[in-house]
């Protein structure tokens, strides 16, 4: 069985609190997720039915450990190492269908403000993708790279954001240099140990962090094309954005409050994604 976000919410099982009364994620959940010490799911949202959401999945040590797979909560750092360094990285495997295509909304139908996406602070912009895997490709040797960025909701199909000059980064201007868009995809609602590798910022020339995280888990991943773009995103994932980054486009993006607490700085003309097309589960959780 594929490790996913959803075999994870029921190994947690117990540890997670689930909220049965409505609540606004637009408007609540930051705060919620600001002050709650436990892991929560939330399944019944204001406004976006047949939705649900979850977060603080890995608040505590134990959790941390039960999402790499690591037996022993106060020796994570040093299994972690383990599994990626001397046992690196797992293999990937493409399928031509997989519960993340399950319903397809494409070009005008692809709105992401349907989408249960929070304002995360007091003073953000706006509504943010503040979790989720981005997932870009080198258009010259063809190797993924995956990081976690923040996205500002503008328009139903138009996307500020913003990412460190690393290793998407430079894709982008690979692209840019050649005057063509960026494939880009947002991977939202992966087992955590997807997420937690996807922050590696170690150099990685024939494999991405999606297999990293394959390898720490010790399955093979399955890999499905994208509808619109020529990406390959994770078959299990809750949902998946596709759209593309066209060169030398800017505008306006933040302030943001950021994990750092701080929410000056990054902030100014940023690249702009314009949405291709959403899928999703039938009863998906952001």
């Amino acid at each position: 069985m594929p490790a996913t976000l959803r075999s994870f919410l029921e190994q947690a099982g117990s540890r997670v609190i689930e909220i049965d009364d409505p609540v606004d994620p637009v408007n609540q959940v930051g705060i919620l997720s600001s002050e709650s010490k436990h892991p929560f799911l939330l399944n019944n949202l204001k406004g976006f039915p047949g939705w649900r959401l979850c977060d603080r999945l890995l608040c505590t040590r134990e959790l941390q450990a039960m999402a790499i797979g690591a037996p022993d909560p106060r020796k994570i750092n040093s299994y972690l190492a383990e599994r990626m360094f001397r046992v690196g990285p797992g293999k990937s495997r493409m399928v031509m269908d997989g519960p993340c295509k399950e319903v397809k909304l494409i070009g005008e139908a692809a709105d992401v403000t349907r989408l249960p996406i929070p304002i995360h602070s007091i003073g953000d912009a706006g509504r943010y993708i503040g979790s989720g895997v981005t997932i870009t490709k080198d258009p010259d040797t063809g190797v993924r790279n995956e990081s976690m960025i923040r996205a500002m909701v503008k328009d139903p199909r138009r996307i500020p954001f913003w990412m460190a000059a690393r290793h998407n980064w430079g894709h982008y201007l690979k692209y840019q240099e050649r005057g063509e868009p960026m494939p880009m995809a947002y991977a939202i609602g992966l087992h955590p140990a997807y997420e937690i590798l996807s922050n590696y910022s170690g150099q990685h020339d024939t494999w991405d962090e999606l297999e990293l995280a394959a390898g720490v888990l010790g399955e093979e991943l399955e890999l499905v094309p994208c509808e619109t773009i020529d990406l390959e995103v994770p078959a299990h994932a809750e949902v998946i954005i596709e759209g593309l980054v066209r060169p030398n486009v800017r505008e306006q993006e933040g302030p943001f409050g950021e994990f750092t607490t701080y929410r000056q700085g990054a902030e100014g003309p940023a690249p702009v994604w314009e949405i291709t097309a959403i899928t999703h589960r039938r009863d998906p959780i952001f």
